[in-house]
């Protein structure tokens, strides 16, 4: 039987990101899953029903007090709601907006099980892809990983923790992978696409904003380089900016 996983999403007012999120996670080759999700959108919440969520992956819907509201950045102050929750051993955070492939949390899953001192795992180097403009970006990150594609050992709650109660609570992922002490192991599966420009609530990092960042490259009319990395899937974003 393979090990529970915990995954945690923060997500509000992306209807149709979501929507896309819990396809991918429905298809995961793992399980059984605890999936923590943390809406923090005003309007109303994500649905929490079984639909189609395999009996494997339980689901536990988070409502914040408090909404958020343009120009927050709330990231922190969700992850800190869903740690007490959390029922398992081996956590991922899945963030709503972005592509994951099937073998996922498998790929990771052996990579945090290869050693007794894994306590980080993470999927380098990071690919971002803008679908208004077809811009894509990749990343030469070796030594750390997005928070999307990272999961951590339940040993390293405490050091979460600390980092989303500091003031400066933004970089979640990169303050994580400057002080977690134990090894950490960096992998290629190609699993994970970081995906920008979908419908609702705007993200907050520079890829949302491919205008600002120097190094976004054109992609082709036909989009090879999306299909290229993900493949089918690319039928699932039609429709949106200029497809």
């Amino acid at each position: 039987m393979n090990s529970p996983v915990t995954l945690i999403t923060a997500t509000g007012e992306r209807p149709f990101a979501f929507a896309l999120c819990k396809k991918f996670v429905s298809r995961f080759n793992w399980g059984p899953i605890q999936w923590i999700v943390v809406d923090d959108g005003a309007s109303l919440p994500v649905e929490d029903g079984p639909s189609i969520l395999p009996s494997s992956t339980s689901l536990t819907l988070v409502r914040p007090k408090s909404f958020w509201k343009p120009g927050e950045n709330t990231l922190a102050r969700n992850i800190l709601l869903a740690i007490p929750l959390i029922q398992n051993d081996f956590v991922f955070f899945i963030e709503d907006d972005d592509w994951y492939g099937p073998n996922y949390i498998q790929f990771q899953m052996e990579s945090m099980l290869c050693a007794e001192d894994v306590m980080m795992v993470g999927e380098a180097p990071a690919r971002y892809y803008h679908l208004p403009t077809r811009q894509y970006w990749q990343l030469k990150n070796h030594r750390h990983a997005s928070l999307c594609q990272t999961g951590i050992h339940k040993s390293q709650i405490p050091l979460l923790r600390t980092i989303c109660e500091e003031a400066h609570r933004d970089f979640i992922d990169v303050r994580l992978w400057e002080r977690c002490t134990h090894t950490q192991v960096i992998q290629s599966t190609k699993e994970c696409v970081g995906i920008k420009g979908l419908p609702g609530r705007g993200g907050i990092g520079v890829g949302h904003r491919p205008q600002k960042t120097s190094a976004w490259a054109q992609d082709s009319p036909e989009q090879e380089i999306l299909r290229q990395w993900i493949g089918a899937d690319i039928s699932l974003y039609g429709g949106i900016g200029t497809l």
